[in-house]
């Protein structure tokens, strides 16, 4: 079954390679570098900003403010999943580095931006609630995350 177009085209990828070529780079398990682990800690900093309090709309005072997402742990494990997802892709067997981890960041920023919804017209009350507790577990887990453990 070809993936290229219908007309008359040659077949660029077959679905039996494709399911090969998946199976072959499944049995590598790279690991993010220092340098990549450092990136990964920035853009999620950098998404807890954008996303959570609004922060590059504050900047400006006649700019309406973005509404709230959640950005937790859960994010944090996310992006190193499809960064370390994009590095198999890819086929290295030893590293997930910092292009792996940017390709994740814009992937996970385009899905976040088609999920915003529209701001509202009139100033709304703010209500923190909807973050949640910010408990010493989650801080523990995004510690754990960035530090020396095994990804």
């Amino acid at each position: 079954m070809p993936l290229a177009a219908d007309q008359g085209s040659k077949e660029l990828v077959t679905v039996d390679f494709l399911q090969k070529y998946i199976r072959f780079a499944k049995r590598y398990s790279p690991m993010l570098n220092e340098e990549a682990r450092e990136y990964v800690s920035e853009k999620y900093v950098e998404m807890r900003m954008r996303f959570q309090s609004g922060f590059a709309d504050l900047q400006a005072e006649n700019s309406e403010r973005k509404p709230r997402l959640a950005v937790t742990t859960r994010t944090l494990e996310a992006l190193i999943r499809l960064a370390t997802a994009h590095a198999k892709l890819k086929l290295r067997k030893e590293e997930v580095l910092v292009e792996d981890v940017e390709v994740a960041y814009r992937l996970m920023l385009a899905a976040r931006e088609e999920d915003v919804p529209e701001a509202p017209t009139a100033p709304a009350e703010e209500d923190d609630s909807d973050q949640g507790p910010q408990d010493l577990g989650a801080i523990g887990r995004e510690s754990k995350l960035l530090g020396l453990g095994r990804f």
